[in-house]
């Protein structure tokens, strides 16, 4: 049986599944860190990132029964807006600049005020916001004006490995390349407008391609290295949120995927381009041959309830957490609301400033509360993204779950009794990994488009939701929503959206 390998590049951790149509054979990961220079920089290293995806391959090829001659090809799920400058040869000539970064908040507030919030949003789907790649490049040209000179491709995580992977050039995938606040989302090329403001050509950035495209074959020594054939196709892959809406199962038209992982991202599926006149919500290609995505985003989920164990829970596991907060807080958390903007608001508010707020902490208030709390917080915040979709036509057929809070049984029940829908969970936890090993298997032929695309991803478990307790969770969305806008509108924020 013809196998392949996706490899899921994230904010800290490596995943590589090799599968066989829908299954995985063999998995394996591998992590590495961030470097946090200064306060609100969030930066990498590319030669540690690209240690552990070695690592990480070598692990699940150790795993892997089959033979690794079969192997067809390798595809890729990254980490998106992720700024990777290289020179000439791929050699990086500064650490990463992460989507976590807010350093650039100058630089978008120019952008702004010279081409317009508007305007920008118009051309490339997405608002003005130190997220993005642009906003990165743009301090750099401010503020490192020799790394600017000597940068050959400003580039993201998906066309630098593939380099380091045998890639004879610099390909960025289009679903990738939504990220960046430079891709023209409708003529499907890099904005003119966008790169001479930043003072770049195209020679300067990678080409682009759509996912599923073969762009190479895997290099020689690696091949060696790893005991794989001769002629292992490179594939073009996606973004890892894209990637992960494909490997469970949401790619017809009104299936939403929301993956909770550090950040929180909401994807429903649309068969044609999607703008929000308010710009909250954004524009994606698909990995899916001529799909979209219109998507919310939360900048800190999974971060939230990492925070959690360490500070509250001195490093207790989420199974541990899970079963006290099953023992010993009921829903509602005994009164108390969180609104978890622990590094910002994305949407709806896309509010940099933003932060966590806890309210209704009395004397009588556990550690489970407050846990409950922030699991009930971040599912309200879910809510907003996903009551915004019927407003563009968008009714949520079917809500599928990756990352990792899939792994918890009480936060799923609350994301379905908040939601007041199924919430179903993929038998493959690692999503975006299998997303890009459908990518994969597509590109080399392994498998048809109809087989690749058609969604047939088994599902583990379908939380329903409870009623009376959806009644209890229309009570607090809307005190969460109040004191949301309380709070912003008396300026304790600094403003905001």
């Amino acid at each position: 049986m013809d196998h392949v390998i996706g490899i899921d590049i994230g904010t800290t951790a490596v995943k590589v599944i090799i599968a066989g149509g829908n299954a995985a054979a063999a998995r394996a990961g591998s992590e590495y860190g961030l470097l946090l220079p200064k306060p609100g920089w969030v930066e990498q290293d590319a030669d540690l990132m690209w240690q552990a995806v070695r690592s990480a391959l070598n692990k699940a090829l150790a795993q892997f029964k089959g033979d690794r001659r079969g192997i067809r090809a390798i595809s890729l799920s990254t980490q998106r807006d992720t700024l990777v400058c290289v020179d000439r040869e791929n050699r990086p000539v500064r650490n990463m600049i992460t989507w976590m970064d807010g350093r650039s908040t100058a630089q978008c507030e120019k952008l702004s005020a010279g081409i317009g919030d508007e305007k920008v949003y118009g051309i490339t789907g997405v608002g003005i916001s130190t997220i993005w790649t642009l906003a990165f490049i743009l301090w750099i040209r401010d503020h490192e004006k020799d790394v600017f000179s000597r940068t050959a491709c400003f580039g993201l995580v998906h066309d630098h490995v593939m380099m380091r992977l045998g890639a004879k050039k610099h390909y960025l995938d289009r679903s990738s390349a939504c990220q960046t606040m430079l891709y023209d989302l409708f003529q499907g090329v890099w904005s003119f407008e966008l790169m001479e403001y930043a003072g770049l050509d195209a020679e300067r950035l990678p080409d682009l391609v759509d996912p599923g495209t073969f762009i190479g074959t895997l290099d020689p020594s690696l091949a060696a290295e790893f005991g794989l054939g001769k002629e292992v196709a490179l594939i073009a892959g996606g973004g890892d949120q894209q990637c992960a809406a494909l490997g469970a199962g949401a790619v017809m038209p009104g299936e939403v995927e929301i993956g909770i992982g550090t950040a929180g991202n909401i994807l429903a599926v649309t068969d044609v381009p999607v703008l929000d006149p308010h710009r909250r919500m954004i524009c994606h290609r698909s990995v899916v041959p001529n799909g979209w995505i219109l998507e919310g985003a939360m900048l800190a989920t999974g971060k939230v309830i990492q925070w959690i164990q360490d500070t509250i829970y001195s490093g207790k596991s989420l199974p541990e957490i899970d079963r006290e907060i099953a023992e010993k807080s009921l829903p509602g958390a005994g009164g108390m609301v969180m609104v978890p903007h622990f590094e910002g608001a994305a949407c709806p508010y896309w509010n940099p400033q933003a932060t966590g707020v806890v309210f209704g902490l009395t004397l009588s208030s556990g550690k489970a509360d407050i846990a409950r709390a922030a699991m009930e917080g971040i599912c309200l915040e879910t809510r907003k993204n996903v009551d915004l979709l019927p407003q563009f036509g968008i009714t949520a057929s079917r809500v599928l779950v990756s990352g990792g809070a899939a792994r918890s049984a009480v936060w799923m029940q609350i994301l379905a009794d908040v939601l007041g829908l199924d919430v179903h969970i993929p038998v493959e936890s690692d999503c975006a990994a299998l997303g890009a090993a459908l990518l994969a298997a597509f590109g080399c032929s392994v498998m048809t488009q109809e087989e690749a695309f058609s969604g047939g991803i088994a599902v583990d478990a379908v939380y329903h939701p409870d009623a009376k307790l959806h009644g209890l969770y229309e009570s607090l969305y809307r005190k969460n929503c109040d004191l949301y806008q309380t709070i912003n509108s008396a300026g304790l924020y600094g403003g905001g959206a």
